[in-house]
């Protein structure tokens, strides 16, 4: 065989006699001429977790190379090998290459390369074989090379390569062999000192460079901290370290660390803390100032770059919400105009090119205007809480829903917001336009910018007392308003943190007097010309809570004024609205459970409630019980009207019912804010009147019981003190008076001295006579024990002091016990007994 053949056979067989050199010891160990050296190197560096990355073997000093293999055994769940590829050592000429064995997905791959034909070998350096590969995890690996007939091992010799030469024997060339390892880092991503999600305590400045990360920092030489949680195996603390730089703390889950932040000299992007190898979740990091350094630093100063969080994230606290440009409680000032896209947030935007502004209050911890930048725009004002930026919305090309401006690191509390027109634009804009498409508020929410509810002056919370009139107008709020000119008064509560009064002023106004929660104010509801819906009393940053008031008439006007009429319109509640008035039932004055004496006549009119009234002009009464919190006495006052006397509970107060003109339903009298109970009421005729009116009629038409009803007389047993049933203990007294219940009452005034019985029903009064000698009182019902007091420092009579209602239905006993003891005002210890009322049942 020739030289020539045998040389073509070996080209063929090259790719064979390789692996035969792999596989038979014996294969002759010939020393070919030269000094070569394998070595590694990596396409990048550092690797992290998802990289792909080149693991390339290179070759120097080799001498007439002609075949190459390698045998590689890698850890799989570190990083896969994509592909093999030859190196440029091959000049290209490679034209037997592949694999020989591959199990790459468990691990390990037999690769060749090899020149063909009779030709010398190569005599280069450069790559011999290019391994493509994907990092799958953190962790390292050696590459550890052998060209030995070894067992491969992923952590000791890893790598076999074999070289082959051009020449019929003698043909494995020799090497030496340089170590390399793989170190893949695990993933992270980069937190800047901007984020939202961080918390930020205390006063921190800002600086911008380029040379930051993010082209700005943060910094604190005085006692604030910063927190926020994450997800991931492990953080660093990016800075700028320098010579006036202090001691961090830094807490990760609770285990604290000092981080100097010292350097001699000015140190850019620098990670100044690490702490990796953490569980794979969630994890929470604070970095707080302490005021110390070390003995080298002038100053105390943090820094904050950035943060890099390894195989995790920054975890999301933040909420947004996005306010859209047409939002209510937005203040635009100037001339706006808006447009419609479908790309626009809600689909719609707000501009202005000319003098123009808008404002909003807002809560949270950041804030973002979203715009639509583009080639006409100009330059905005943003300033937030005082502090000015400019805005450039200059854009080449068209931007819909674009973050133009964004402040992240606020105080978590409420901020201002105002955005103006400059007219000012970059040298590359055509016009000066500002586009307002939206804002989203970071852990927050726009501030509104007071709701208003309108409240007419008919709503059915409002009380008002006797002498009001309405009258209807188109121009009226509601179509309707109502008015006074002689005594009488309206009150309601609400909610919120105002209220504004709405009238009509005109030349023949009066003086209203306005009180809320306590506090008189006169309102002056005059004007030369007549207007409607007008403002004529506005009382604004009230506490948001419950709030009273009361507008009343009061007779009184400016001197240039031809009446004093009062005028209610509507009211305008701030930040919340009318409180609803207790439940009110009407009670016609015919209903049987009202107990009348004397002469009294019915008259039958429509415009009486019911259709129908009850009068009297001479001595006559009504009585009945009923239960709630108040009641109002319905009237028709006119100029024959009496004063009549209604008693409460044994409280009396007198009732005037005239008026100069007819009223029909009107509230002559009203009593609220009762415990709720049982209480009793009568009414009287008096004979007395006032001296405007010709006669001494009293009207009833009926009367409304608040939060409650008329209680059906059967149903209240009155038990006398001196019922046999009832056990008495100690020293008691009798006292008669012909204005006690039955005329006679029963007190004591030692310690020693009780009461008690046993009664069925769902309720008890004690009746009794406070006076300032009166003492304090127990009294037990099954079991449970009240402390009543009857001091009072004038004498009341009948006057229900105690009761328990919504009782069981069943039997129940009841102690009265002297105590001997007193209120400081009070001159002596007495307890009276006067009656006991029991609500649907008796004594037994």
């Amino acid at each position: 065989m020739t030289k020539k053949r045998f040389l073509n056979l070996f080209s063929f067989l090259a790719p064979l006699l390789l692996l035969l050199c792999v596989a038979i010891p014996q294969f002759p160990k010939v020393v070919a001429a030269g000094n070569a050296n394998i070595s590694y190197s990596l396409s990048k560096s550092p690797i992290y977790v998802g990289d792909t990355f080149d693991i390339y073997v290179n070759i120097s000093n080799v001498t007439d190379l002609y075949g190459a293999s390698i045998d590689f055994k890698f850890d799989p769940t570190l990083f896969s090998v994509q592909d093999v590829v030859v190196g440029n050592v091959w000049n290209g000429q490679a034209q037997l290459k592949g694999f020989l064995e591959d199990q790459r997905g468990s691990g390990y791959f037999s690769y060749y390369a090899s020149l063909s034909g009779e030709k010398a070998g190569l005599t280069n350096s450069g790559v011999l074989f290019t391994i493509k590969a994907k990092a799958l995890k953190s962790g390292s690996m050696p590459l550890n090379t052998t060209n030995s007939d070894v067992t491969l091992s992923v952590n000791q010799q890893n790598v076999k390569i074999k070289l082959s030469n051009s020449k019929l024997s003698d043909q494995k060339i020799q090497y030496q062999a340089t170590a390399k390892t793989i170190s893949i880092q695990p993933n992270f991503t980069r937190i800047e000192e901007t984020n939202y999600n961080i918390n930020y305590s205390g006063t921190w400045g800002s600086e911008s460079l380029s040379k930051f990360s993010g082209g700005a920092e943060k910094y604190i030489g005085s006692s604030g901290s910063l927190s926020f949680d994450f997800t991931g195996t492990g953080i660093r603390l990016i800075s700028t370290t320098y010579n006036n730089r202090g001691i961090a703390k830094v807490t990760i889950d609770g285990t604290s660390y000092d981080v100097d932040m010292y350097s001699a000299s000015l140190g850019y992007k620098k990670t100044v803390f690490e702490k990796t190898n953490l569980a794979n979740g969630t994890h929470s990091i604070k970095v707080e100032y302490t005021g110390r350094k070390n003995s080298k630093s002038t100053g105390t100063y943090i820094i904050i770059d950035a943060f890099d969080i390894i195989n995790g994230n920054i975890k999301e606290s933040a909420k947004i919400n996005r306010v859209d440009d047409s939002n209510p409680n937005i203040a635009y000032n100037g001339i706006w105009q808006n447009e419609s896209h479908y790309s626009f947030n809600n689909g719609s935007e707000t501009y202005t090119n000319s003098s123009g502004s808008l404002s909003f209050s807002f809560t949270g911890t950041g804030i973002k205007l979203i715009s639509t930048p583009y080639n006409n725009r100009g330059i905005a004002k943003v300033i937030i809480d005082g502090i000015p930026y400019n805005v450039d919305m200059y854009s080449s090309s068209l931007g819909f829903q674009k973050t133009v401006f964004e402040k992240t690191d606020l105080t978590n509390g409420t901020h201002t917001l105002r955005v103006e027109y400059t007219g000012l634009k970059n040298a590359n804009s055509k016009e000066t336009y500002i586009m307002i498409d939206a804002f989203d508020i970071i852990n927050g929410n726009i501030v509104n910018s007071s709701t208003i509810n309108r409240i007419e002056e008919n709503n059915e919370n409002i009380s008002y007392s006797s002498n009001w009139e309405s009258e209807s107008l188109s121009k009226f709020s509601g179509g309707a308003e109502k008015y006074i000119g002689s005594s009488g008064s309206l009150s309601f509560n609400f909610t919120g943190t105002g209220i504004r009064l709405i009238s009509t002023p005109y030349n023949n106004r009066g003086i209203a007097k306005v009180t809320i929660d306590g506090t008189s104010y006169d309102v002056d509801m005059y004007s030369t010309s007549l207007g409607f819906q007008q403002t004529v009393f506005e009382k604004t940053n009230l506490a948001n809570g419950t709030h009273s008031i009361k507008v009343e008439y009061t007779g009184r006007k400016n001197s240039r004024s031809s009446a004093t009429y009062i005028m209610i319109d509507a009211f305008d509640i701030i930040n919340g609205n009318i409180v609803t008035a207790s439940t009110v039932k009407r009670i016609e004055e015919n209903n049987n459970t009202i107990t009348y004496s004397g002469t009294w006549g019915s008259e039958s009119l429509s415009k009486f409630s019911g259709g129908v009234e009850k009068y009297a002009g001479s001595s006559a009464s009504l009585s009945f019980n009923f239960t709630g919190t108040g009641i109002r006495l319905i009237s028709t006052p006119y100029t024959n009207r009496g004063i009549a006397k209604v008693t409460i509970d044994g409280t009396s107060y007198d009732v005037d019912m005239y008026s100069a003109s007819l009223g029909y339903q009107k509230t002559v009298f009203e009593k609220t804010n009762l415990p709720n109970g049982i209480h009793s009421i009568k009414v009287e005729y008096t004979g007395r009147k006032n001296s405007k009116s010709s006669s001494t009629y009293i009207m009833v038409d009926g009367f409304d019981i608040i939060n409650g009803d008329i209680v059906n007389s059967s149903t209240v047993n009155r038990v006398e003190e001196n019922n046999s049933k009832i056990s008495y203990v100690g020293t008691w007294e009798f006292e008669a008076y012909k204005q006690l219940s039955a005329g006679y009452q029963k007190y004591a005034s030692s310690a020693t001295s009780s009461l008690s019985f046993s009664f069925s029903g769902t309720g008890i009064k004690l009746i009794s006579s406070p006076y300032n000698n009166r003492g304090i009182a127990k009294v037990i019902i099954d079991g449970t024990s009240y402390t009543v007091d009857m001091y009072s420092p004038s004498l009341q009579l009948q006057k229900t002091i105690f009761q328990v209602t919504n009782l069981s239905p069943g039997n129940h006993t009841i102690t009265v016990q002297c105590t001997g003891t007193k209120s400081s005002s009070s001159k002596g210890t007495y307890i009276m007994i006067d009656a006991f009322d029991i609500i649907g049942g008796n004594i037994y």
